[in-house]
């Protein structure tokens, strides 16, 4: 079994990003699959998804409509617009949460900050 979080970003982050943040977290690109990769360390896991950004911003667009107290916190959270998600789905195998809490780390690493 698995859950999923989503990391909302004021960047527009491409896959490029995202593929450099996977691989410095010692993750493994799946071109094969819907994923952009995964990290494992022994039995934790995660698979990484990057959303579209256009797909994201009308996702967005049509949620803010039913909840629009909801969006205005994401921004103020945020400090900016929302411009990109990632979705990450993480096992629940002890020390999974660790690996998505890192994430945005490793992308740091490269000078990408996701906020």
């Amino acid at each position: 079994m698995t859950e999923n979080v989503a990391l909302i970003s004021t960047h527009a982050i491409t896959k490029q990003e995202l593929t450099e943040a996977i691989l410095t977290g010692g993750g493994v690109l799946t071109p094969a699959s819907r994923s952009v990769g995964r990290i494992s360390r022994g039995t934790p896991h995660i698979w990484i998804y990057l959303e579209e950004t256009e797909v994201f911003l009308n996702t967005q667009h049509a949620e803010e409509q039913n909840n629009p107290a909801g969006w205005d916190l994401v921004r103020t959270k945020l400090g900016g617009e929302p411009q990109s998600a990632i979705e990450i789905e993480v096992s629940r195998t002890p020390g999974s949460q660790k690996l998505a809490v890192n994430l945005p780390s490793c992308a740091r690493r490269h000078g990408r900050v996701w906020h």
